[in-house]
């Protein structure tokens, strides 16, 4: 019985043995050196220790990034506790930096060196070629019945004449939105009154912001109408219906917007067309107008 207990005994002793190399082994398996940008999120504010500890994605990148190129055994568990603040603080003393356990701005600046050095560098971002269009629903044989310029002038007028156009279904003529006829010279004003039509003129502070309106206007469902230059026109208005091929919307240009111009029976006969269509095609004009519903 006693050789009994001792064979138990020793078993139990190489079980406890195999327990503690195991714990061991997953313990150094999750505390490995990592990509810390496969891991969390490059910080863009200052990490520091504190009650309650601060938490985040960007803890995970610390806490991986200090793994990496110190080898502080860090739990990468997204909390910024005094072990990170330990480890911050070796990683600042090896490389001569202020010893305060905050991870600043200084502090990221050198880590970020000292990932690339490595060979560690951000995630590259997947090429995403996608793209979206929009297109309002335009009658044209509603557009053909309100025409086009035929003589220079009256462009905002007309503008104004294709949005109602396609809002309301049915043609308009240009005069309906025109500030009102001048007995002196015998014809309507060529100066288009945007509160005839329901609409309101804008002016933005810089071209994107203008191009941002418009792609919101379209996605409203509603028509708008931009000042713009080019075609051998220094100010000229036209009717935006759609827009084309926007990968980006913080990055939008003229090409990507679709609309209908009345400067002539060339133009006209384009139907809807690309506001770079034409022999220069059209920009946005300087004072930055935009008119929408």
């Amino acid at each position: 019985m006693t050789k009994f207990k001792k064979i138990v005994s020793l078993l139990l002793s190489i079980i406890s043995v195999f327990s503690v190399l195991g714990a061991v082994t997953f313990s150094t398996s999750a505390k490995s050196s990592k990509n810390p940008w496969d891991v969390g999120t490059e910080p863009t504010r200052a990490i520091y220790y504190k009650s309650p500890v601060m938490t985040g994605k960007d803890v995970k990148w610390v806490q991986t990034a200090l793994n990496t190129t110190i080898n502080a055994k860090l739990d990468v568990d997204g909390s910024f506790g005094p072990a990170s603040k330990s480890a911050t603080k070796s990683f600042q003393k090896k490389y001569k930096l202020e010893k305060d356990g905050s991870f600043g701005p200084d502090t990221r600046k050198k880590m970020i060196k000292v990932l690339k050095d490595k060979g560690y560098t951000p995630k590259k971002q997947s090429s995403n070629t996608s793209s979206s269009s929009k297109k309002l629903n335009v009658d044209w044989n509603i557009i053909k019945k309100t025409g086009y310029q035929s003589n220079s002038g009256p462009c905002g007028c007309y503008a104004l004449a294709y949005c109602r156009d396609i809002i309301d279904g049915k043609s308009h003529k240009w005069t309906e939105y025109s500030e009102g006829y001048l007995k002196s010279k015998g014809r309507y004003s060529y100066t288009a009154c945007w509160s005839k039509a329901g609409y309101k003129s804008h002016n933005a502070s810089n071209k994107q912001a203008v191009l941002k309106a418009l792609y919101n206007s379209i996605n409203s469902g509603k028509p708008a109408v931009v000042r713009v230059k080019g075609n051998g026109s220094t100010g000229h208005y036209v009717c935006v219906s759609g827009y084309q091929d926007v990968k980006n919307v913080n990055s939008l240009s003229e090409k990507n917007f679709l609309i209908i111009d009345s400067a002539s029976k060339t133009a006209f006969n384009r139907k809807v067309t690309s506001m770079t269509s034409g022999s220069t095609g059209y920009s946005i004009h300087s004072n930055l107008q935009y008119i929408t519903n």
